[in-house]
């Protein structure tokens, strides 16, 4: 699966979330590449995964590959779905510009202080 076609299966608020997660991971980091890891769509840096996302019953879980990522971010997400390497949401529930900023930025350090 592709992002192309997550947002094209998705309704019109579920691909709105979709696609603003993916527009601002592109802004802040514009060498990204797509892929797929880990079963999902997922956007690449230095061909590691940086962010996924991936459909999920209740709508889409924001994959950042990196289970300290999403218990760094937690506390801000009350109300949301979580587990240990996933951030749920959905078109009603979208994950916050911040959020996604922030969660974009760990991982990057995260793979940037791997190389």
């Amino acid at each position: 699966m592709t992002f192309a076609e997550l947002i094209a299966d998705a309704d019109i608020p579920a691909a709105a979330a979709v696609t603003a997660v993916l527009d601002r991971a592109r802004a802040l980091v514009p060498d990204l590449s797509e892929g797929v890891s880990y079963g999902v769509p997922a956007l690449l840096h230095s061909g590691r995964p940086l962010i996924g996302i991936g459909p999920h019953a209740k709508g889409y879980t924001l994959f950042p590959f990196s289970g300290s990522i999403v218990s760094a971010v937690a506390d801000q997400l009350n109300g949301y779905r979580l587990s240990k390497g996933g951030v749920g949401f959905s078109g009603t529930q979208p994950v916050p510009d911040q959020v996604v900023d922030q969660i974009v930025a760990l991982r990057l350090a995260e793979i940037e202080a791997a190389h």
